[in-house]
């Protein structure tokens, strides 16, 4: 499964995925075409096992003690998962009018953590109550997110703490005063 994967990523950032055959990943992979489709009976469907893949790296992250320090883990991970061409051909091809369908469930998970990770803020008193867990999130993965694409790179440590630093200071200011 993992060397399927890994010539389906490889053959992604050589082409995209407008360019991407099963084909090219079977000669890539030397597997057999039955070993591929019992699994993947398209290229949406191996497309989205590497979706999957990436966003179990963001679910599998433990709780951190401040938001901050979640943020900034997660974020980390987030552009981590688009530090290389073809793992960001991985991301614009969920976000492609094909993969319509994909995008919303692999968005939906990918944000958990985060959503999670601000609602331990409330928890704990970092977040006031009338913060959104689910808006804050959104903006915050929709930011790294589209502008490592825009950048065709991953964001840096310096750039990804500013964007942390921006929702920090965006919160309630009796949660600021607490953090």
């Amino acid at each position: 499964m993992k060397t399927v994967l890994d010539a389906a990523l490889a053959e992604l950032g050589r082409g995209g995925y407008a360019n991407l055959t099963m084909d090219a990943v079977i000669r890539r992979a030397k597997v057999s075409r039955t070993t591929v489709y019992r699994r993947w009976p398209n290229k949406f469907s191996l497309v989205a096992a590497l979706v999957e893949q990436m966003q179990n790296r963001l679910i599998a992250a433990p709780p951190a003690a401040t938001l901050r320090e979640d943020l900034r883990q997660l974020l980390s991970l987030l552009t981590h998962n688009l530090e290389t061409p073809a793992q960001r051909e991985v991301a614009r091809a969920s976000t492609t009018n094909v993969a319509r369908a994909l995008q919303r469930s692999s968005r939906e998970l990918a944000m958990r953590p985060l959503i999670e990770a601000f609602a331990r803020a409330q928890g704990r008193g970092e977040a006031g109550p009338d913060d959104s867990p689910s808006l804050l999130t959104e903006m915050l993965f929709d930011l790294v997110a589209n502008r490592s694409l825009q950048l065709d790179r991953a964001l840096t440590d310096a750039e990804t703490d500013a964007y942390i630093e921006v929702v920090m200071r965006s919160l309630r200011p009796k949660a600021r005063r607490s953090s």
